[in-house]
């Protein structure tokens, strides 16, 4: 995960796969009738390379979930606010002069905060601590459904109200990566899934990226040939 390459996020192109999303049948919808795309666990997997197993992280949450009341220790919050600041978390985890529980507790908020599962904020919910809180529990979750989940969850939320559209929270680098991966450019140039390692997340650079830009500019975004199945075994 923390491998990924940089690479800038597509405010248009986010918007137009929200919108094009059909909830009712779990599928992203191309123009044209040009097909469909969907967003699964195997996706997930094969992006990110995180394994679809372990326990529930969101049932561990309880019922409140991200709004549950969590008292986090002070070492982890700031003292005016009581939450838990990303900046805060990464400063701390480079300052660590230990690779102690502490230190893999705040990598993996940070993980959960800007990449899993952020919520648009400077802040990891405090509710986030609860799954970091026993070290050892950590390696159990499904860290897999959870990202889907918290994803999934926001872009209905968002599509709920679409003439005040709001951003919604969640790792929107999946739709983009799943984006790019299942509507292929039909210039073999500008895109070779057999080339492609795995986790996918690998192969998109900038400069990749903007290749991809360019033919959605040239053809429009959604035209091309769909593939709906990037698994490894399948290409």
């Amino acid at each position: 995960m923390l491998m990924i390459p940089s690479v800038l996020m597509r405010k248009c192109l986010l918007k137009f796969i929200i919108k094009s999303s059909a909830l009712d049948r779990k599928r992203f919808i191309m123009p044209s009738k040009n097909g469909a795309i969907s967003l699964r666990t195997e996706d997930v997997y094969d992006i990110f390379g995180l394994q679809n197993k372990g326990k529930d992280a969101m049932k561990a949450l309880g019922k409140g979930g991200l709004k549950a009341k969590v008292k986090v220790p002070s070492r982890f919050v700031d003292s005016k606010t009581g939450e838990m600041m990303i900046d805060d978390l990464i400063e701390n985890i480079v300052a660590s002069g230990t690779y102690d529980d502490d230190f893999l507790r705040r990598i993996v908020l940070v993980l959960l905060g800007m990449v899993l599962a952020p919520q648009s904020t400077r802040e990891v919910p405090n509710a986030y601590y609860k799954l970091v809180h026993d070290v050892e529990a950590i390696k159990a979750f499904n860290w897999n459904r959870f990202t889907l989940r918290i994803c999934v969850e926001g872009i209905t939320k968002t599509l709920s109200d679409l003439e005040k559209f709001t951003w919604p929270v969640g790792n929107l680098a999946l739709i983009q990566y799943m984006f790019w991966e299942k509507v292929q450019p039909l210039d073999e140039e500008a895109f070779d899934p057999l080339a492609h390692e795995y986790p996918l997340m690998l192969n998109w650079s900038e400069d990749e990226a903007m290749k991809h830009d360019a033919y959605d500019t040239t053809y429009g975004r959604g035209n091309g040939t769909i593939d709906d199945v990037i698994s490894e075994k399948y290409r």
